[in-house]
């Protein structure tokens, strides 16, 4: 079956809907992290974790060392950060 086509970013620079906890090993501690709207990123648009990113078929936890980027056809593709 064919796939329909990625949903638009709306339009606008896209900002954190809110926070949430997470547990971030490296800290050993909850530590409240930005929860951004997938729907809303559009391609280029980057983050570096912690954060939290929300769509209605997915949660993308993005741990510290990691940074998240939309590419062109509005993939969510991790990277993990070297010092």
């Amino acid at each position: 079956p064919s796939l329909p086509p990625p949903r638009a970013p709306r339009e606008g620079r896209p900002s954190a809907k809110g926070e949430r906890p997470i547990y971030v090993p490296a800290d050993g501690a909850f530590r409240d992290v930005p929860v951004w709207d997938r729907y809303a990123l559009p391609p280029g648009w980057r983050v570096t974790g912690p954060a939290v990113i929300e769509e209605i078929e997915s949660t993308t936890v993005v741990t510290p060392g990691f940074e998240a980027t939309v590419d062109a056809t509005l993939n969510l593709v991790l990277t993990r950060r070297t010092a």
